[in-house]
């Protein structure tokens, strides 16, 4: 029996009805993907209005650089090994978080293998073009002149149809000279146009920040379970929110959300 299963509900809502829903799998443990090997898991679902998706399964491959895929609309969209446009000679080894806009534009982030150097191992992408990468500095107000990027954990994406400008929330942490320690947290807003040029960096909550109004400061910041992260269909108009959690000295973590 097959226990695994991606099902995405589509629900047709009207004044006369709220039942009428369709149910279609999208894929199954069990499903062979050609090339690749036999579905024995599924994770990290993405979908956009139209029906486009992207599902990452675990497959018994017995090579565990090459054994998760992401499947975009039933085909093998992203592999593990698969090359990267930059940099140059690497290849994806871990397919880390992905999210849609409403035109079909894709961010992702991978860890790389085949980088030249010993920590720039971890790569943002939009569309497939390199958009900020490990090791390298980054250009925001918020941090300290010699910042670089760290991990960039999970990313969501705006965009709107037609727009070539893109924004993409991020939360992973960087290595801040003026904090203690190498893995400093962070969540950001990135944007960019649809060439991969970063035009500005935000940095909206890093740790030891004191969040307004309060007095306990940030140690750890977290991403919502909601499934956008970013609201608002026009960037002037959006708004966002990070969970961070807060610690005041001598008591135990308290979690804040934080709008901008």
């Amino acid at each position: 029996m097959r226990a695994n299963l991606v099902v995405p509900l589509a629900f047709a809502l009207s004044a006369a009805s709220l039942q009428a829903q369709t149910i279609v799998p999208l894929v199954l443990e069990g499903d062979v993907i050609p090339g690749v090997g036999t579905v024995t898991d599924v994770d990290h679902v993405t979908l956009r209005a139209n029906f486009d998706w992207i599902v990452e399964v675990q497959t018994d491959n017995p090579d565990p650089d090459k054994d998760r895929v992401a499947l975009r609309k039933g085909y093998a969209y992203l592999k593990e090994g698969d090359p990267v446009t930059a940099p140059a000679g690497a290849v994806i080894r871990i397919l880390d978080s992905y999210s849609m806009s409403r035109d079909g534009g894709l961010a992702t982030n991978y860890t790389l293998l085949g980088t030249v150097g010993p920590n720039d191992f971890e790569g943002l992408y939009y569309d497939g073009l390199l958009v900020a990468q490990r090791g390298s500095v980054v250009a925001a107000s918020g941090f300290s002149p010699g910042t670089t990027w760290g991990n960039f954990g999970d990313v969501q994406l705006d965009k709107q149809p037609g727009n070539p400008v893109y924004r993409m929330l991020v939360r992973g942490y960087a290595d801040d000279p003026a904090i203690a320690g190498t893995t400093d947290f962070f969540a950001a807003l990135l944007v960019a146009d649809s060439a991969g040029s970063l035009l500005s960096t935000t940095v909206i909550a890093k740790e030891g920040d004191i969040p307004p109004g309060q007095t306990d400061t940030i140690n750890t910041i977290r991403t919502s379970g909601h499934p956008r992260a970013i609201r608002g269909l026009v960037p002037s108009r959006g708004a966002l929110a990070v969970r961070a959690g807060c610690r005041r000295a001598g008591r135990g973590g308290r979690r804040r959300v934080l709008p901008r």
